[in-house]
């Protein structure tokens, strides 16, 4: 979802939404959140 709705070509309502349930994922679970951005921002 995220890495997907944060592409600067999404409209930006999108974008601001993803950016709201990324940083959701980052506070309960970094761990999660540290591999996604270890894995260029693409989920496994």
């Amino acid at each position: 979802f995220c890495g997907l709705r944060n592409h600067e070509s999404a409209q930006f309502e999108i974008r601001q939404v993803a950016a709201a349930a990324e940083s959701f994922l980052e506070r309960l679970m970094p761990h999660t959140h540290a591999a996604f951005l270890a894995n260029c921002r693409v989920a496994p």
